[in-house]
């Protein structure tokens, strides 16, 4: 009877995360964090254009063109589809929910060598489908889960390499590899810290029974299934380093200059602003909607259960390495918790089962269901206003359209005002300079007089202006002389297009 209603359970959450993903389905990308949306949006949109695909252009920082950060897997899949006709926006969103529903493929071949229970997995299933943060940034514009989805085939070829090696299953899972490290480095070692433990733990257990030359063969090809996608990532961000190197206003952006950014302070750790309010409110809410409480209990259960007491915690820790490794980017981005809220729904899902397994299906159902509708309403009462929001009062979309209807498909442009942000240039269709908000005020006079020196052979079609919308009017003061000699061509009273 359990089985069946989980079954049941598990039908309903995959036809609402599909309900969910038809919603907004081709609306621009604008409900959130749309800097980095565009700016995926923007790379996919020149690489179908005939931009290069390995060294490929994100048009925001003058020329040359290219500031590569993760390898363009999901970029390139985006511009197959969009070839065939389909809206850009709508094959992004396309392919996101893919990889985000066909995670569960991979994850239940990794969960029936954890945990033999269908009951388990199915539970698994309908938190992971349900959760706020999946159900949103699975239908984004965004790399993240493409980048779970390889790293989690990784993972589970992995396990079943440490307990049963075999060379096809290692090219699959180093294949597996190399796509989860060059699509997202930071995601991927999430899964490979979880890689490591598992197996670890496997050998300890081997070594005690068998002895040191048991396990020879299969660390050995552990070890290569781990070493080459994490050694093949590096060498990726050194060469995408020594790329944006080439661009003047890109070198700041190398891994090596970004180090705070990536990993920020032992401060930022110990900070109560952290472990409460992003760790505790933000966080576990977005995972678990309103039924955090009842996710917390569930895990609870493990204190009477060894084998599964194990077995979430490992996965607790896997969860928590990401943060006090990847802090800055957590404290910052809610979507980096796409790389390790798996790791927290696995422990709930472990939990339950062990509570299944205790024979108290009474208990089991309520503790899903509790926690199910706790994630539902949070994803009604806060992520669908957000992709239900109306994109025609968006300034930077509206501003975006009107400078490719003014200017010509060769030109290129500058923005002023909104840092780098990718959102105008996307939505304008044009190569350009979005102003970083720490370039000196003479350098920025200095290329706009000289628009060969940023914009390569590309003519200036256009300046706009969105200081005074941003709050920024008092930056590049220098630069109002030069606007004072160009026409107006648009004025919304925020954001202004000046052509010469």
């Amino acid at each position: 009877m359990l089985k069946k209603v989980l079954v049941a359970g598990f039908i309903c959450t995959l036809a609402y995360s599909f309900w969910f993903l038809l919603i907004g389905l081709s609306n621009p990308t604008l409900d959130s964090f749309a800097f980095r949306q565009s700016q995926t949006a923007l790379s996919a949109y020149w690489i179908l254009q005939g931009g290069p695909w390995l060294i490929y252009e994100t048009p925001v920082l003058g020329s040359p063109w290219a500031i590569p950060f993760e390898f363009p897997t999901y970029q390139l899949l985006v511009a197959l589809v969009t070839h065939t006709g389909i809206p850009m926006e709508v094959s992004g969103r396309l392919i996101s929910y893919f990889f985000y529903v066909g995670t569960l493929v991979p994850a239940y071949y990794f969960w029936r060598q954890i945990d033999n229970k269908i009951e388990g997995f199915l539970v698994f299933s309908m938190l992971y489908l349900a959760c706020p943060l999946y159900l949103f940034w699975g239908r984004s514009v965004m790399i993240e889960t493409a980048a779970v989805f390889f790293s989690m085939c990784w993972l589970a070829l992995l396990v079943s390499l440490v307990h049963k090696p075999n060379a096809w299953k290692l090219l699959v899972c180093v294949a597996f590899g190399l796509l989860g490290a060059l699509t997202k480095s930071t995601t991927f070692m999430v899964f490979a810290s979880a890689g490591a433990l598992f197996a670890g733990i496997h050998f300890l257990q081997i070594m005690r029974s068998q002895g040191l030359k048991s396990i020879g063969n299969a660390v050995a090809i552990t070890a290569v299934a781990g070493v080459v996608p994490v050694a093949t990532g590096y060498f990726w961000a050194l060469f995408s380093d020594a790329v944006k190197g080439q661009n003047q206003f890109a070198a700041a952006l190398t891994a090596k200059n970004l180090h705070y950014w990536y990993f920020g302070t032992l401060a930022q750790r110990l900070s109560s602003t952290f472990w409460i309010d992003v760790v505790w409110k933000r966080m576990l809410t977005d995972i678990f909607g309103y039924g955090a409480v009842f996710a917390v209990a569930a895990f609870g259960v493990n204190i009477i259960h060894r084998k599964s007491l194990v077995t979430a915690g490992i996965a607790v820790v896997i969860f928590l390495s990401s943060l006090l490794t990847f802090t800055n980017l957590h404290f910052v981005h809610s979507y980096y918790q796409v790389a390790n809220a798996i790791c927290l729904i696995f422990a709930v899902a472990v939990s339950i089962s062990c509570v299944i397994t205790l024979n108290r299906p009474v208990l089991a159902t309520a503790l899903v269901g509790l926690i199910l509708i706790g994630q539902v309403a949070y994803t009604l009462a806060f992520y669908l206003p957000m992709v239900r929001s109306d994109p025609v009062g968006e300034e930077y979309y509206s501003v975006g359209l009107v400078t490719r209807e003014q200017t010509k498909p060769g030109d290129a442009i500058v923005v002023i005002g909104t840092d780098w942000s990718s959102e105008i240039p996307y939505y304008a269709q044009r190569k350009g300079l979005a102003v970083r908000a720490v370039m000196p005020d003479a350098e920025l006079v200095a290329s706009i007089q000289n628009p060969r020196s940023i914009l390569g052979n590309a003519p200036l079609g256009a300046i706009v202006d969105c200081r005074t919308f941003t709050g920024t009017q008092n930056l590049f003061p220098a630069v109002n002389n030069i606007l004072a000699t160009m026409k107006v061509t648009s004025d919304d009273g925020k954001c202004r297009v000046y052509q010469p």
